[in-house]
């Protein structure tokens, strides 16, 4: 049974225009709202591919049963390597023009897409879309560069990959994500600065990202950071 779901959940459709990159670990609870926010997109010619990180709760089997009623939907399983290696991956798997990105714990508005393709149509030199975001919970995350710092979500200097849209060539001329346990999207979004990428900031805010999760990265580091600073006190 399990050799004939993992290769239907690899089989690929047609070449859509985007591919939706989404990588997992042990949040199940929380992922079907993901996937089912780009279901609900208004842009229909897209895939979904999820890269389970190396869950061991019931992630396999709940994508298995969006993926067999939707076959746009496809998984990756990889052995835990980190986010940047599980987004890296699905980059390497994607048969989309453009990609984009939504973690486990967010969600795409039904626009997302739509408003993505919008602005590159009308902007064909375009390589690279990003955005703001909606927040739900905390607007202040650690600060990349001084842990025991935070900075405000709110600021125009500090990216969120799931406001991402590039183009797959690029990403991949780009190398892909940086291999760093805190901020890939902001060094994504540096390298792309210092290559020349051409790239637009958009106004309108089509991705909520969810802070309320707790185990979520900035959390950890968060709670990490005054930890060592009650240790020293």
């Amino acid at each position: 049974m399990t050799p004939r779901i993992v290769f239907y959940l690899l089989r690929p459709v047609k070449r859509p225009t985007f591919s939706v990159i989404l990588p997992t670990f042990n949040r199940a609870r929380v992922l079907a709202a993901a996937i089912e926010s780009v279901q609900a997109q208004s842009e229909r010619d897209w895939e979904l591919i999820i890269i389970d990180d190396g869950s061991t709760d019931i992630t396999r089997r709940l994508v298995a049963r969006y993926a067999q009623s939707d076959p746009r939907i496809r998984y990756i399983a990889q052995r835990n390597r980190g986010v940047a290696k599980a987004r890296n991956n699905g980059i390497r798997a994607a048969l989309g023009r453009y990609l984009a990105f939504v973690d486990s714990d967010d969600t795409l508005r039904p626009n997302h897409l739509s408003y993505r393709l919008e602005t590159f149509l009308k902007f064909p030199e375009l390589e690279f879309i990003y955005s703001g975001a909606i927040i739900k919970g905390s607007r202040f995350v650690p600060d990349r560069f001084d842990p025991t710092r935070v900075v405000s979500l709110d600021d125009k200097d500090v990216y969120l990959c799931g406001t991402f849209t590039v183009k797959t060539a690029t990403a991949i001329k780009l190398g892909g994500f940086p291999d760093v346990r805190y901020s890939e999207d902001g060094d994504f979004m540096r390298n792309a600065q210092a290559a020349g990428v051409k790239m637009l900031r958009v106004a309108k805010k089509t991705y909520t990202y969810n802070r309320s999760s707790e185990d979520s990265i900035c959390g950890e580091i968060l709670k990490s950071t005054k930890s060592d600073y009650v240790a020293r006190s």
